[in-house]
């Protein structure tokens, strides 16, 4: 089957709020219906932020399957702009179908186009998640790190 892609607009919302909520729910053990009553907002806002924020929405047959949302930002260490992929997610049985590669291979033009010296992800940690890395080395993503965070809410 064919799948798709294209930039998410204001309209996206809702679906991008599911993706994410997706991904969320693998990542963590909470229930799905009460992650989805806050991403769904979240990505409305995200959304709004464009071309600052960006998403890409992969489809097969009307129905999305995939998701990306891109930040762009500044970083002395790489001397100007470069994207970080926020968040990425596959449904399940759409994995394996080259809808992720497909997904970061938008990334990477939106990152040419706009001149961004490179693209960074959060590592997965690799004894949790050794598909998802080796996903991300496969295409051309090297170490440098994982990310640490600290909440401040």
């Amino acid at each position: 089957m064919k799948v798709a892609l294209r930039r998410a607009g204001p309209a996206d919302a809702a679906a991008l709020g599911r993706l994410v909520a997706g991904l969320l729910a693998e990542l963590r053990p909470e229930p799905f219906e009460p992650i989805l009553a806050w991403t769904t907002p979240a990505a409305a806002e995200f959304l709004a932020l464009a071309p600052a924020c960006t998403a890409f929405l992969a489809e097969a047959e009307d129905t999305v399957v995939g998701g990306l949302t891109l930040v762009e930002t500044r970083a002395i260490y790489v001397a100007g702009r470069l994207g970080v992929i926020q968040e990425l997610y596959v449904e399940p049985a759409w994995r394996s179908s080259e809808v992720g590669a497909a997904l970061i291979e938008a990334a990477r033009r939106e990152g040419e186009t706009r001149g961004w010296a490179r693209l960074e992800v959060g590592a997965p940690d690799a004894a949790k998640w050794p598909r998802a890395r080796s996903f991300y080395l496969k295409r051309g993503f090297q170490e440098i790190g994982p990310r640490l965070k600290l909440g401040l809410a």
